[in-house]
């Protein structure tokens, strides 16, 4: 982890300064231990589908573990971006957690890069217009 800590440092300085935000597109499934929420320069959580697809299995420890995550993430300073949102019901139940993002085929299928860009900007239109 030397690696990590050095560039730790140098990224937190700069940010300091207000220009870089870093987000972890390892879902937190996939990290080693949950050291790396602490040695890690991040800034933006992500919570892996498979979390997401059992929030809403009978018993309820599907929700318990991505509330437990999202607590931890927020008390850690860090946003949460929740990956393979599906149904509306799991877009409430993460905003109900206090879910900063979500990304998932409820909001649009995967795109080629050209297709991402027209979406965005046809987006931002719009945002635009209701201002």
């Amino acid at each position: 982890m030397r690696k990590a800590s050095s560039s730790s440092s140098s990224t937190r300085s700069t940010e300091s300064k207000g220009f870089v935000i870093i987000a972890s597109d390892q879902p937190i499934s996939k990290m080693d231990s949950l050291r790396g929420l602490r040695d890690l320069p991040v800034d933006i959580l992500k919570i892996d589908r498979s979390f997401v697809n059992q929030m809403n299995d009978r018993g309820g420890a599907g929700e318990k573990l991505v509330r437990a995550i999202v607590a931890m993430a927020h008390s850690l300073g860090l946003q949460i971006v929740a990956e393979g949102v599906e149904t509306q019901e799991q877009q409430r139940t993460l905003t109900d957690l206090g879910c900063s993002f979500a990304q998932g085929n409820l909001f649009a299928l995967p795109l080629l890069p050209h297709e991402a860009l027209d979406f965005m900007n046809s987006n931002l239109t719009k945002s635009a217009g209701s201002v």
